[in-house]
């Protein structure tokens, strides 16, 4: 089983993704939630989860730094934002990211 922590500044976002997807048909047994990559960056060193999602613009560390910090971890990211700006990309496949997916997601 695995375990996922998804980090965006938008509750909204946050909640939506935690609720929306059927995670436990994936597999992913507890779900983490965080409001900036500060708070993300604690909850990946305690509970090292599989799989992190995370924004890449937001309050106190962002995406592109939250991905330096944890470059040399075993899982995997998808960057959710609303940026399409080339630069986040880069730093994206920089970072092996699985996948960089623009808001707003159509969940149909």
């Amino acid at each position: 089983m695995f375990k996922v922590i998804i980090c965006d500044d938008e509750r909204i976002i946050r909640e939506g993704l935690k609720q929306m997807v059927p995670w436990e048909d994936y597999h992913f047994t507890t779900v983490y939630t965080a409001k900036d990559g500060v708070e993300a960056l604690s909850l990946i060193r305690q509970h090292q989860p599989e799989l992190v999602i995370t924004d890449i613009r937001m309050p106190r560390k962002n995406g592109v730094d939250l991905l330096d910090d944890i470059k040399d971890l075993d899982c995997q990211i998808i960057i959710l934002s609303s940026y399409d700006d080339f630069e986040y990309m880069k730093a994206g496949i920089q970072h092996h990211v699985l996948d960089y997916l623009l808001k707003p997601v159509d969940h149909t």
